[in-house]
């Protein structure tokens, strides 16, 4: 009785499945075959990244040399495909049904080489390559551009390798080949984080739909990129922090006020000049990490800054007193850091009682006096 239990159980679930899903491994059945140029640019990332040493693989899938493989007849790790029922290419006439790479994730798998050029993914909509610090070289942005995933990829992750080489500046091309990062039409997510990459990005066309950007724990150096983010009409996150940026707070970044909820810039030692009052106008960011770089002048008047919840301003150059306006500008700020700041004295505003969420406060090391009995708030309870 059991086992008709069973029988019945497994029969309704695969009753349920919805018929544009895929769901691969060795126990799945599927009729759909990988399309030809889907399975080429599986084969290269494979062999070009030395895929007979990655930590996650399977027999079948990655390794056969089987061209009709099927996506559900092998267990691809870290890959989900979906179904359809009008491709098209690949050498192949007409059009036919398959099965297309939709989402490659390979988290500390061991990659090492690096990233081919030649891969023929038809509409990936994810590429996720995470801690293989073996993995080095440059991106092959050039030929990536060039391919059928530029206009599906939506989130491409490479973070916590060893990537060298810089990024495409504006229109940047090579050999009559355009290697512009905004051939990306759909890209809303870019996280290059913690590699080696290096050289200038003020001049680097970013995707037009990009919502996080996230470029920290590199070396990038030059300006900001200014005007190409401050274009952008989507974007919410700036990270670009612990890199070797240099010259002022771009004001062009106001521009992108209605969309930014976090930026930082902490750990860029090399930047300099006044912050402008209210961020230049981003007064909708929640967080915004301005410490450890070489801002100098007042702390910035954040009279607008009503969304603010943590700010960091430590290990700067400012000189003068704390401002007044913070306690009204400021109400929903949490985490204040004004540590380190041996030329910023005075006393602390009473005003600063209007900062009626505030939980952490740090005036370490700075030239402030008097008393905090006056902060309400963050008298234990």
């Amino acid at each position: 009785m059991r086992n008709a239990v069973w029988v019945i159980l497994v029969v309704a679930i695969a009753l349920g499945r919805p018929s544009s899903a895929v769901v691969f491994g060795a126990e799945a059945g599927c009729d759909y075959p990988l399309h030809p140029a889907d399975l080429a640019a599986l084969r290269a990332l494979y062999n070009a990244t030395g895929g007979a040493e990655w930590s996650l693989h399977r027999a079948g899938g990655w390794r056969t040399a089987n061209d009709s493989v099927a996506a559900c007849d092998a267990y691809w790790e870290g890959v989900n495909f979906t179904n359809r029922n009008d491709c098209s290419g690949g050498g192949r006439g007409g059009v036919f049904p398959c099965a297309l790479v939709d989402n490659v994730t390979l988290v500390n798998n061991n990659l090492v080489g690096s990233l081919p050029g030649g891969l023929t993914f038809q509409a990936l909509g994810r590429l996720k390559i995470v801690d293989s610090p073996g993995l080095t070289g440059e991106v092959p942005w050039c030929d990536w551009v060039a391919q059928p995933f530029s206009t599906s990829l939506k989130s491409l992750t490479l973070a916590n390798n060893g990537h060298t080489g810089g990024l495409p500046q504006d229109l940047a091309t090579v050999g009559g080949r355009n290697c512009s990062l905004a051939s990306f039409s759909q890209l809303f997510e870019v996280n290059l984080a913690s590699n080696r990459f290096s050289g200038p990005c003020n001049s680097t066309s970013w995707p037009p739909r990009l919502v996080t950007l996230a470029l920290w724990t590199n070396r990038f150096n030059g300006d900001l990129p200014s005007e190409t983010i401050g274009n952008l009409t989507a974007i919410e996150t700036i990270d670009l922090g612990a890199n070797n940026f240099s010259g002022s707070f771009p004001l062009a970044w106001g521009k992108a006020s209605r969309t930014v909820k976090k930026v930082t810039l902490a750990a860029n030692p090399s930047l300099s000049g006044t912050l402008p009052p209210d961020l230049g106008g981003l007064i909708n960011t929640r967080i915004a990490y301005l410490d450890t770089c070489g801002f100098t002048g007042s702390l910035p008047n954040m009279s607008g800054m009503m969304a603010l919840t943590v700010a960091t301003f430590q290990s700067n150059q400012f000189t003068g007193r704390l401002p007044e306006d913070w306690g009204i500008g400021m109400p929903n700020i949490s985490e204040l850091l004004v540590n380190n700041l041996p030329h910023v004295g005075g006393s602390i505003p009473h005003s600063w009682n209007g900062m009626v969420k505030l939980q952490s406060l740090d005036l370490s090391y700075s030239a402030v006096t008097g008393s905090l009995a006056h902060l309400r708030q963050l008298r234990p309870t």
